[in-house]
């Protein structure tokens, strides 16, 4: 006599999960149908019942539901604080490919303390946990605060506005320059080593300023290098240069630029009005500025009102990379 063949049992994804509780909810009698349905024991239903909370958590926060293992990680708490910050930027529109997550990643790890060092595995790892495709986001604008970009637009602006002609009505904004990434959007060449992705990560902070009327364009470049040897025979660089350890805006920095803009408006005797974000770093340390009227976004209006981001640090990084190939 054959032994009796053994039942194959199914490994659910979270999808199948959600919905088996969905219909055990519904139809309590027929436990032993679902089983039989969904080709599981009774001791994995159980199991399953046990996980309802973070099941469902995991589908409210946008989670890959396909996923049928879910591995706990000695990075959960990093993994967790680079979600935030990637659903942070993304509404303010920010371009956010694959080099700037891995840079973005590493930045929080010194932080947290944490000794990790993303590499192309990880990332890929990260995108199908959190359920993220790159090629989706950039541009939505679904996460901003319309009807309060609204109102600022139609009762507050045009009260900042007043008195003020085209040419000193000012808009200012950082953007990062990842001058090394040829291809924007693209994780990694298939084949390539973590080392070739970290040359792609190297990047400058660029600040962009400019009137209503366009009569007057300044770019402010901050990098890491305090003398960077491409500047070895440059007396004075074609745009004024900045650094610090990581390549961002700070408050300081932001104080220092806005200060000397004050002193040459001075010298002219000319005021101007400076339309930015609500970003930390745009609060001024230790300066008081004369001719410099500085008026706020409302929060998470950025890729909606502010005029730079309505395709002028597209175009800008757009050319430059023609120009590099």
């Amino acid at each position: 006599m054959a032994p009796p063949s053994k039942v194959q049992r199914k490994t659910l994804s979270v999808e199948d999960k959600i919905r088996l509780l969905d219909l055990a909810k519904d139809n309590s009698d027929k436990i032993s149908d679902l089983l039989s349905q969904f080709t599981i024991g009774l001791s994995t239903f159980y199991k399953i019942k046990a996980q309802e909370t973070a099941l469902r958590d995991a589908s409210i926060a946008n989670k890959n539901l396909k996923r049928k293992r879910s591995k706990a990680s000695k990075y959960d708490d990093l993994n967790q604080a680079l979600t935030q910050w990637f659903h942070q930027v993304r509404v303010r529109n920010s371009l956010i490919n694959g080099p700037i997550v891995m840079e973005k990643a590493k930045q929080l790890a010194d932080m947290m303390e944490v000794d990790f060092e993303p590499s192309i595995g990880w990332l890929g790892r990260w995108k199908e946990n959190e359920n993220i495709t790159f090629h989706t986001v950039q541009g939505e604008k679904d996460a901003a605060d319309v009807p309060g970009a609204e109102h600022w637009i139609q009762d507050v602006l045009p009260i900042a506005l007043e008195g003020y002609a085209k040419r000193d009505i000012y808009n200012a904004d950082e953007t990062s320059l990842f001058y090394k990434a040829l291809l924007k959007g693209k994780f990694a060449v298939r084949g390539d080593k973590p080392t070739a992705g970290k040359q792609q990560k190297a990047h400058l902070m660029v600040l962009l300023l400019c009137n209503q009327d366009g009569s007057d364009k300044q770019m402010f470049v901050v990098g890491k290098a305090a003398k960077p040897r491409c500047f070895a025979n440059i007396r004075r660089p074609p745009l004024p240069y900045y650094s610090n350890a990581k390549a961002w805006m700070l408050s300081g920095l932001w104080s220092q630029i806005s200060a000397e803009l004050d002193k040459k408006l001075r010298a002219q005797n000319r005021k101007i009005v400076l339309v930015a974000d609500n970003a930390s770093c745009h609060k001024l340390v230790d300066v008081k500025l004369t001719n410099i009227e500085v008026v706020f976004l409302p929060p998470n209006t950025t890729c909606l009102i502010q005029p730079l981001d309505q395709g002028i640090i597209h175009n800008l990084k757009v050319f430059y990379h023609q120009q590099l190939l």
